[in-house]
């Protein structure tokens, strides 16, 4: 009787990446209640509970008025994933990640990591999802202008299986 060999996957060993690369521009105006960025999200089905979901994410965004601000929060299935924010209380928010427009309209990318674990073997989603005061962007520089340097850049959600 031949029995197969199991292969073996060492901790630590990356099983699968997942990625969603958003190109097109995502606006929000004033809602200061997070929101799902359209477009920004990512799913991955874990071989294992145990295993870890590692996620990194780029955002590319600005806003149109100086001094304004757009925040930024990971949820996975549709709820915000609190352990991968800041805490909040009174009325700051928990957030990942945070932009304050400084007067010059460009935008700046943003950048978050969140190791979470997997809990189940079905498909698991992973978004961002931003609140803003007055007239928020993804994928653009606040004033837009029709010039070379106001590069239109893309932002990113990947999510890496790793061995528990």
């Amino acid at each position: 009787v031949t029995i197969p060999a199991k292969k073996l996957i060492c901790p630590g060993t990356i099983i699968q990446v997942q990625q969603t690369l958003k190109q097109d521009v995502y606006s929000q105006s004033g809602t200061q209640t997070y929101t799902a960025i359209t477009g920004l999200s990512v799913s991955i089905t874990p071989t294992s509970a145990s295993n870890k979901i590692l996620i990194f994410g780029t955002i590319y965004n600005s806003q149109t008025q100086d001094d304004y601000a757009n925040v930024f929060a990971l949820f996975k299935a549709g709820s915000h994933l609190t352990a991968a924010s800041g805490t909040g209380s009174g009325n700051r928010y928990g957030a990942a990640m945070k932009l304050r427009q400084d007067g010059s309209g460009n935008a700046k990318h943003l950048h978050h990591e969140y190791l979470d674990t997997a809990g189940g073997t079905s498909a698991i989603t992973y978004q961002y999802y931003m609140a803003t005061e007055g007239q928020g962007y993804v994928g653009r520089t606040g004033d837009d202008g029709n010039s070379w340097y106001q590069a239109r850049c893309p932002s990113m959600i990947t999510a890496m299986e790793v061995a528990a």
